[in-house]
């Protein structure tokens, strides 16, 4: 069930990407597009939470919480950045090879071995990014 997940995961990013270029391109205020970006998304998962029956904080996530919103804030607002400034088909791609260094951090940190499909999937994109 795992690949209806991440098709659908792919199709809100992709949308929230472009809703990004769409105010990029518009010059609208970037910090304003991304409070309302992580203001909806903590709602969301506020309301996730209430509804699964899974809320509940701690300590602990609070500060991881906390480390990933200030990591995930910087990324987007270089990313809005690089939006104004190139071609979405240009930059989506090269942002998005975060995957490559979350895979290469799992199978540091956790022991993960990447099977021939992942490592084709890496190898495919160096070559891609090689030939831009």
């Amino acid at each position: 069930m795992w690949f209806p997940s991440v098709v659908a995961s792919a199709i809100f990013f992709g949308i929230a990407g472009f809703i990004l270029k769409f105010g990029a391109v518009r010059m609208y205020s970037v910090p304003h597009i991304l409070f309302g970006l992580y203001i909806t998304g903590a709602l969301g998962f506020f309301l996730y939470g209430i509804i699964t029956q899974q809320l509940y904080i701690s300590v602990t996530l609070l500060i991881s919480g906390s480390v990933v919103g200030i990591g995930s804030t910087a990324g987007n607002i270089l990313f809005m950045k690089a939006l104004r400034i190139g071609s979405v088909s240009l930059t989506s791609p090269v942002v998005n090879l975060n995957i490559v260094l979350i895979v290469v951090m799992s199978v540091l940190v956790y022991s993960e071995s990447p099977g021939i499909y992942e490592v084709t999937g890496i190898a495919l994109t160096g070559i891609i990014l090689l030939r831009l």
